[in-house]
């Protein structure tokens, strides 16, 4: 009887992984890349001390991105998409069907940067909106942030320590040059979002139990 209980309980997450494992690998056959496959940070050659507080590589789920970016409701040809933690690319070609005004990644593995270059070139899409994609390999909390209104996205790449160094580009940025900015946070813990929250510079604007987004505050 409690194996029972316990498989209906956990039904619920099982039926969520199934869908999100049909479309992982439904948007890597569709579009004739190869965004899906893991990879451990141990397995790759990274030459930058902030390793130690990286995550292993893993996509975003395309339904909870789509939905991310549709619950802004912006003009998007007014701002740029920066993709912190890029890894193959997967991020960047679905913010590609948008109208961005340019698309960024940043990744410090000169292999997943590869990759990512490889699924641009092999990307298959009649529906694609901006093809101005750029792919920097650079420790993100040492990127000099663009001056420009933007969507800064973090796919959970990594933990506090380089998420405090990149707030702190952020807010200094955004005194020099004020303007609108989203962070748009994907499958975070509780304790990143209140991480962020306590910025005092960002205020939320969204949030499930997958996601949370913040702007900051005028």
């Amino acid at each position: 009887m409690e194996t029972l209980r316990a498989s209906i309980r956990y039904a619920p997450y099982y039926f969520a992984l199934c869908r999100f494992i049909y479309r992982d690998r439904q948007f890597d056959w569709k579009y004739g890349v190869e965004t899906r496959s893991r990879a451990s940070l141990g397995d790759l050659d990274i030459n930058y001390e902030s390793k130690r507080f990286g995550r292993n590589y893993g996509p975003s789920d395309p339904v909870i991105f789509k939905e991310m970016l549709s619950c802004l409701k912006i003009k998007y040809e007014d701002f740029t998409f920066i993709d912190f933690g890029s890894g193959k690319g997967r991020a960047i070609l679905m913010a590609s069907e948008l109208p961005f005004k340019r698309i960024i990644g940043i990744e410090f593995s000169a292999k997943l940067n590869e990759v990512a270059r490889n699924n641009i070139s092999y990307y298959k899409s009649r529906t694609q909106k901006c093809r101005d994609l750029e792919l920097i390999e650079s420790d993100a909390a040492a990127y000099q942030i663009p001056k420009e209104h933007e969507i800064l996205y973090f796919n959970n790449p990594f933990n506090e320590p380089i998420m405090a160094k990149i707030l702190a580009n952020i807010q200094r940025s955004l005194k020099e040059h004020s303007r609108e900015i989203f962070v748009a946070y994907s499958y975070g813990t509780p304790e990143m979002d209140k991480f962020l929250e306590s910025s005092g510079f960002l205020r939320k604007v969204a949030s499930t139990y997958q996601y949370f987004i913040y702007r900051n505050r005028a």
